[in-house]
């Protein structure tokens, strides 16, 4: 996640986003692990496996920015290149989401991406793992009146593999 609003230069706020440190700084939570195998140059990449669910799951990975990162006001983008494995089909309502969010009054608000709105916007990992089987998405915010912490996430409710590289 990037904010421009208090430096004339953009910088990453996001701790070990080349997943050099393995999972470190990043809640992977029971789905979520460091994959070596799937990189994006040279990087490795954080692979959600969501196996056998009979209903939609919330695999989820996210990272909380450090509260004096940011202020209320600040605007912030939050980007990360994403690759499929293959996957069955999917719906709407079980698209992958990246989003940053907002905790406001004990609440957490989404201000997920816009632009996956079909499983073919994401590009299928492949075996030989060039950085041209990856799609870049992004996602931008302003902070909420009131916040009390401000993180980023991706999602993923369905059955399959989904891979998130190089997020700032």
């Amino acid at each position: 996640a990037q904010t421009p609003a208090r430096a004339a230069v953009s910088r990453n706020l996001l701790a070990n986003t080349e997943f050099r440190d393995g999972g470190a700084g990043w809640s992977l939570r029971e789905y979520g692990a460091v994959d070596g195998k799937v990189t994006r140059e040279g990087y490795p990449s954080i692979r959600l496996t969501v196996a056998k669910a009979k209903a939609p799951v919330d695999a989820m990975i996210s990272q909380v920015l450090p509260a004096e990162s940011w202020a209320v006001g600040d605007t912030l983008t939050f980007s990360a290149y994403l690759a499929r494995g293959k996957n069955p089909a999917f719906t709407k309502k079980t698209l992958p989401t990246l989003a940053l969010y907002a905790v406001v009054n004990g609440e957490r608000t989404l201000f997920p991406s816009s632009e996956i709105k079909k499983l073919g916007d994401i590009k299928e990992a492949g075996t030989k793992n060039k950085s041209s089987a990856w799609s870049r998405f992004s996602v931008t915010m302003t902070v909420p009146q009131a916040a009390a912490e401000v993180g980023c996430l991706l999602t993923f409710p369905q059955n399959g593999v989904m891979h998130m590289a190089q997020p700032k």
